[in-house]
């Protein structure tokens, strides 16, 4: 995965304290979260879209 340098505050936390941020409503955590994963989350779905 690559490193996402988001929020500061975010780095230190555990993915699941993010999640709990994230679910509060707080939008920067939900994207912090996305842009830490995309390229794992897109390297899982390539294959299954080759034609």
């Amino acid at each position: 995965m690559a490193d996402y340098s988001g929020p500061a505050r975010f780095k230190e936390m555990k993915d699941e304290e993010i999640v709990e941020v994230a679910q509060s409503g707080e939008k920067e955590a939900v994207e912090y979260l996305l842009e830490k994963y995309r390229l794992f989350v897109q390297s899982r779905l390539r294959p299954y879209f080759l034609v």
